[in-house]
């Protein structure tokens, strides 16, 4: 018997086998996010993102509804995306007595 992972998306199989098993059980979309081109504290957000600028779709079964389903999404990227000085979002550079600078 082969295995390909039990919590891999059809994605994610896709692009790395070739196919998809039609036995998966994940259903799960990881999308890459661009910052708007517009931002000009667009750098600074991707730099301080823990989680990457993604967002991920799946399936989440409703508890004590047989069968039924509902679609969740995370990604705190997003929050950060809709943040903009106006908000009070600042982001300072720091430089230490060497001349290195750190956000």
């Amino acid at each position: 018997t082969i295995s390909y992972g039990d919590a891999k998306p059809a994605s994610e199989m896709l692009f790395s086998y070739g196919f998809i098993d039609p036995n998966n059980v994940v259903d799960k979309l990881t999308l890459r996010l661009d910052p708007f081109p517009d931002d000009p504290l667009a750098r600074a957000k991707l730099r301080i993102s823990n989680s990457g600028p993604t967002l991920t779709i799946s399936r989440k079964e409703t508890e004590g509804s047989q069968g039924a389903s509902s679609v969740v999404w995370r990604s705190p990227f997003v929050y950060l995306m809709c943040l903009n000085e106006e908000d009070g979002l600042s982001f300072q550079l720091l430089q230490d007595t060497a001349g290195n600078r750190q956000l």
